[in-house]
C-alpha cells in the first residue's frame, strides 16, 4: 500500500522540482540594491495612475526603494538619461527606483514592448518623497 502511494508523490515532487528549475533558469537575476537603500516592502494597497498623454509625476523618498508597475513589459528609450543619483532596476513590467540623494526633476521615457506605448515619467527625489508603490493602468 505504501509503495502505491509513494509513486504518485514522487511524480508530483518531480513535476514541482522540474517547474521550479525551469522558473529559476528563465529568471534574470535582479541587480541588488545599494546597501544604504531601504528595500520596498509589501503594501496592502498601491496608488494608481492612468496612462495618457500627460507626463506622470513621481516623487521618490531618498534612500528608499519605490516600485512602479506598468501595464506591460517596458524598456528605457534612448531619449532618457538616468542621473547618477538614481538607482534603477527593471524586470518585465515592474520598475524599481531608488534615489541615492535628492535631485530635481529628470524625465524618463519607457516604451511598452507589447503595444509600443510611450510612458513618460517626471521623477524627482527628496526626504519628503513617497514610498507607496505606483500602478500605471491603461484608460
Amino acid at each position: 500500500m505504501k509503495a502505491q502511494l509513494a509513486k504518485p508523490r514522487l511524480r508530483f515532487v518531480a513535476l514541482c522540482l522540474g517547474a521550479l528549475l525551469q522558473a529559476l533558469a528563465t529568471t534574470v537575476p535582479a541587480q541588488s540594491l545599494p546597501p544604504e537603500v531601504v528595500p520596498a516592502t509589501k503594501w496592502h494597497h498601491e496608488n494608481t495612475a492612468t496612462h495618457g498623454s500627460a507626463i506622470l509625476k513621481v516623487h521618490l523618498r531618498t534612500l528608499h526603494e519605490r516600485r512602479i508597475r506598468f501595464p506591460e513589459a517596458i524598456e528605457l528609450t534612448e531619449n532618457s538619461t538616468v542621473p547618477d543619483k538614481l538607482f534603477m532596476r527593471k524586470r518585465d513590467d515592474e520598475l524599481s527606483l531608488s534615489a541615492l540623494a535628492s535631485f530635481e526633476r529628470v524625465f524618463l521615457e519607457f516604451k511598452g514592448l507589447d503595444t509600443g506605448n510611450i510612458y513618460r515619467l517626471s521623477v524627482r527625489a527628496s526626504d519628503l518623497g513617497k514610498r507607496i508603490p505606483l500602478k500605471i493602468v491603461l484608460p
